[in-house]
């Protein structure tokens, strides 16, 4: 299961200087590290939309930081009812497993995140952890959360 971190923990690693605050470089280089891929523009729509204790000093205070990460935290529930419907999208015969071809069609073909035959081979392999061809929901949950 996935290691659970308080806000806390998360606004350390964002503050690498251990200044106390976040600006906007490391708002930046905290996402990028996170797998997100913000532009200029939405490090400065974050910034203005959560620097709002009235300082707006250009800085998120742990405050503002925290108010930030629990606007746009997610619910257990809600993150594994969206990963049920991409399951579903992705089960495609509707027997609740999905094939490596299944896989393969789904991850090769959608838009920006498309992967390559051996991305799809290696991420099947990981997945199928009772090795009977197939992903059954709970391999997903496993492989998602890992």
């Amino acid at each position: 299961m996935a290691e659970e971190y308080s806000i806390q923990d998360i606004f350390n690693f964002f503050d690498k200087d251990g200044s106390g605050s976040i600006d906007k470089a490391e708002l930046a280089k905290g996402l990028q590290a996170l797998g997100c891929n913000p532009t200029e523009a939405d490090i400065q729509t974050i910034m203005e939309d959560a620097d709002n204790k009235g300082d707006a000093d250009g800085r998120l205070q742990f405050e503002e930081f925290a108010e930030l990460v629990e606007a746009h935290r997610k619910s257990k529930e809600e993150e594994l009812e969206s990963l049920a419907k991409a399951f579903t999208a992705f089960d495609k015969n509707g027997d609740g497993l999905i094939s490596k071809e299944e896989l393969r069609q789904a991850l090769t073909t959608l838009g920006m995140g498309k992967m390559s035959d051996e991305e799809v081979e290696e991420l099947f392999a990981d997945a199928d952890t009772d090795e009977n061809g197939c992903i059954d929901f709970n391999e997903l949950i496993r492989v998602i959360m890992a």
